[in-house]
């Protein structure tokens, strides 16, 4: 039934490419638990490493600190030049390259990281070290990569229920992996990062790129399909808070999902879908 339903995917939605079952374990390994030790990385690292060809474990890795580092030194910095916000486009399409091909077991996808990111590694090293903030946890790493893998696998069902969204919003910085896997598997080239990190970088509210457009995020988010992604839920503040900051630039429609949910909090969250476990 799960192949034939994927099947029906691929063939009526053009702007569908699902994942595939697979075993990930054959070509990766058991992935370690990064829930139970939380690592620190070093920016030097991440630049020595980032093109390392003969690990794609260890190359998703250093690509998601980068990543992480990036986009805070961003928000950081409170506005982004049209150079930085370009950077940060081309971070974002190296992110979708580099995860479907991890998710799809072709490992990492280095005409991505040669096109996207290395030509971009000074400019990005430049803004992170220019903010003082050198060290990233791997909260991406929270989950073992079957979680996210699962995510992908039950995205397209969720997608078939809900429509087939214009906007990807992702939690900041945990969502990134599983949106862009969603980027990917949608074929949608672009996502809305907000974040708000009440504990990490005490964050009194959802905070996203301001690029000094006034019409931003507005064009992304009015009168648009809108679907955030989260990479868990406890509580329920950050995805309620930020819910509410999308409905007021007047989506059409808002979906939400999430890689886990622990939380039992009831309505609005009772709409967050689980999708990162084997149904």
């Amino acid at each position: 039934i799960e192949r034939f339903i994927y099947g029906y995917f691929f063939s009526y939605y053009k702007k569908m490419k699902p994942l595939e079952e697979i075993r990930l374990s054959e070509m990766y390994g058991d992935p370690f638990d990064y829930g139970k030790k939380i690592l620190d990385i070093r920016i030097g690292d991440v630049a020595k490493n980032i093109s390392f060809e003969n690990d794609p474990i260890l190359v998703r890795e250093m690509y998601f600190a980068l990543t992480q580092l990036y986009y805070d030194s961003l928000i950081e910095r409170g506005s982004v030049t049209p150079d930085q916000e370009k950077v940060w486009k081309d971070v974002c399409l190296a992110g979708k390259a580099i995860t479907g091909s991890f998710y799809r077991n072709q490992g990492v996808n280095y005409d991505a990281v040669n096109t996207f990111l290395v030509p971009n590694l000074g400019d990005i090293i430049e803004s992170i070290e220019g903010t003082g903030n050198l060290e990233s946890t791997f909260r991406h790493c929270i989950y073992r990569y079957r979680s996210v893998y699962h995510f992908g696998r039950n995205l397209p069902n969720f997608i078939e229920e809900i429509g087939h969204p214009d906007t990807l919003v992702a939690v900041a910085t945990g969502a990134f992996e599983p949106a862009f896997l969603a980027m990917d598997i949608l074929e949608i080239d672009d996502v809305l990062p907000i974040r708000h990190s009440r504990v990490s970088r005490n964050d009194k509210y959802p905070r996203f790129l301001d690029n000094g457009d006034s019409s931003y995020p507005e064009k992304l988010l009015n009168e648009k399909k809108v679907l955030i992604i989260d990479d868990m839920v406890d509580t329920g503040k950050t995805m309620v808070r930020i819910e509410s900051l999308v409905n007021q630039f007047d989506p059409k429609k808002l979906d939400m999902c999430t890689v886990k949910k622990f939380t039992q909090v009831e309505d609005p969250l009772e709409r967050v879908r689980e999708l990162g476990r084997n149904h």
